[in-house]
């Protein structure tokens, strides 16, 4: 095929996965579902030809997706070895990590780049250098990009007044950042993001959850959370 009904093929196939919405076909299905619609259903082997060489999908076995495509040896192309076959696209949190443990640091590395999250010391001598490189690597500052992961620093009754009282998916990106921060080291911390990026909860969420956990006995009404000008 030419350039131009390679690009065609390609499309096709996008559109046909984006509209199943199923995350992966079987690459067969998805070339004879192409080839009959240019009416020519005999030709679905040089789509599916062009379709596992492309760099527009991951083609994992006998499975392709719009995930971006992995490395795979021959036999996994042609589609020999079934049992390996696996549905390859996820999101981006479920690729960063599991737990914040098990995560290696080049994935969280990665997390940290699309979500445009820098971790910098505040000093700007060597000093404060080096202290840049530990803070980046150690496993406590590890962002937290699901509710399920908070449950272990912040208090559920918080949890649950995010997910199921105002309906939120995830934390947000200096959320997800800043709350293992503020509640495993407890250490003072700038957060600059732009507006709507929850800021907000971002401090505020560990300081009521430390102060659910500390038990008050005196009678006297004093301040225990001062905000001066957030926004």
């Amino acid at each position: 095929m030419d350039d131009c009904a390679t690009n065609k093929a390609v499309k096709a196939a996008k559109k046909i996965l984006k509209k199943e919405n199923s995350g992966a076909m079987k690459l067969k299905t998805l070339a004879k579902l192409i080839a009959n619609q240019n009416g020519d259903g005999e030709n679905y082997k040089k789509i599916k030809k062009i379709i596992s060489k492309s760099d527009k999908f991951s083609v994992e076995g006998s499975e392709v997706s719009l995930s971006k495509k992995k490395k795979r040896s021959a036999k996994d192309v042609d589609g020999a070895d079934s049992n390996s076959s696996k549905k390859a696209r996820v999101s981006k949190d479920e690729k960063v990590m599991s737990s914040p443990s098990d995560s290696p640091l080049s994935s969280i590395e990665t997390w940290r780049k699309e979500n445009l999250i820098v971790l910098k010391s505040c000093k700007d001598d060597e000093k404060g250098s080096e202290e840049t490189k530990s803070i980046n690597k150690d496993e406590s500052y590890f962002p937290l990009t699901s509710f399920d992961q908070c449950k272990s620093i912040i208090d559920n009754s918080l949890i649950r007044q995010c997910t199921e009282g105002n309906g939120f998916g995830k934390p947000s990106p200096i959320q997800a950042q800043s709350w293992p921060i503020l509640m495993n080291e407890k250490r003072d911390i700038v957060g600059i993001a732009e507006t709507g990026s929850g800021k907000t909860l971002a401090f505020s969420i560990p300081a009521l959850s430390s102060m659910v956990s500390i038990s008050v006995n005196s009678n006297r009404r004093l301040p225990r959370l001062g905000i001066v000008s957030h926004t």
